[in-house]
């Protein structure tokens, strides 16, 4: 690996053990133009915790009509084209780069993003330019640093990943029973006290003794 990439790396592990456990977070979305190939992500939103489970808001500038040829040509020629500042909502962050902790309220980054220019121009005002104005409120930094904060979690890879949820293990009616009659003979509910290796080997344990006495009364 190239030691600039260990820096970038080192850098993003440092920055996102300062985020308090459990605080907001801003994140950068890549993802493909409108229209354009799938595998290349070259459109740029900033995304934040929403405070509603793990939803996330978001924040965008995209030509008002993408596909469209004139505006093609105006983007290819340095030119303005008409741009729509967009409100994005996701179900979670998974696939997102951490920025960092979240400074300013949804609210006040809405505030932010509605009252930059639309006009869309590749070498000015461009999503990029706009989701490094965004990244700065949301961040509570200057320009500067967002653009650091971008790029040092774009080159360090610092991927949110929200662990999948986990579905509780169902029980098991034989060794459910079990238990409950352990518990009304001593008065504990001893199956609680297992772990749930130790349930299912007793379930199997009961199920195999049960098919031992029905073999042995045939």
């Amino acid at each position: 690996m190239k030691p600039w990439l260990v820096v970038a790396r080192l850098a993003t592990a440092y920055a996102l053990a300062q985020i308090d456990a459990g605080a907001p977070k801003v994140y950068i979305k890549l993802s493909p133009l409108i229209g354009g190939p799938r595998a290349v992500r070259v459109h740029s939103a900033i995304m934040m915790d929403s405070g509603v489970g793990d939803g996330v808001l978001g924040w965008d500038l995209v030509p008002a009509e993408p596909q469209s040829r004139a505006t093609l040509a105006r983007l290819a020629t340095g030119r303005a084209a008409d741009g729509v500042s967009r409100r994005l909502a996701d179900a979670d962050a998974r696939g997102l780069y951490v920025l960092g902790a979240a400074a300013a309220s949804a609210d006040a980054v809405d505030a932010v993003a509605a009252a930059r220019p639309k006009a869309l121009r590749l070498w000015d005002n461009s999503c990029w330019t706009h989701s490094v104005a965004v990244a700065s409120a949301a961040l509570g930094v200057g320009g500067p640093r967002a653009i650091a904060a971008i790029a040092r979690a774009l080159l360090g890879r610092a991927q949110a990943a929200p662990a999948p949820a986990v579905t509780p293990p169902s029980r098991d009616a034989t060794a459910a029973a079990f238990a409950d009659e352990k518990a009304a003979r001593f008065g504990a509910d001893l199956g609680s006290l297992l772990s749930a290796e130790e349930r299912r080997r007793a379930a199997r344990t009961a199920r195999a003794i049960e098919a031992a006495i029905r073999d042995a009364e045939d």
